[in-house]
């Protein structure tokens, strides 16, 4: 599949990736539409998000697919995200403070983003 990746500092290229294959906890999305946000502009042009990542974390599109444990979601739901992956075992996750997660990650900066046909996340 397409997607746009950072090369390194103000260099992105639109090349072939590898297709996101999904766990049994995820859900597939045929991204619709992707927002280019000041902290994109600013992880491409500051080298503050490594080479390699496809960006993108505000998104929206349709389920294209959805692992066998995730229920909350059928093939052809029109969604979004929320960009921050949360462990969900640290006190704070359990506190329902995943924005303070001891071990977060953010889509398209510490996981690949929706500058790209395909995204996978997290139920």
């Amino acid at each position: 599949m397409k997607a746009a990746v950072l090369k390194d500092i103000g260099e992105v290229d639109v090349t072939d990736v590898p297709f996101p294959k999904i766990e049994a906890d995820e859900v597939l999305i045929r991204v619709a539409v992707a927002g280019i946000c000041g902290s994109d502009v600013h992880g491409f042009s500051t080298g503050l998000y490594e080479p390699g990542i496809v960006m993108g974390h505000e998104f929206s599109g349709t389920v294209a697919d959805v692992g066998k444990e995730a229920l909350k979601f059928k093939k052809g739901d029109r969604v979004t995200s929320n960009p921050v992956l949360a462990c969900g075992k640290c006190s704070f996750c359990k506190a329902g403070k995943f924005n303070l997660c001891d071990d977060m990650g953010t889509i398209g900066i510490t996981h690949p983003g929706a500058f790209a046909e395909f995204i996978k996340v997290p139920e």
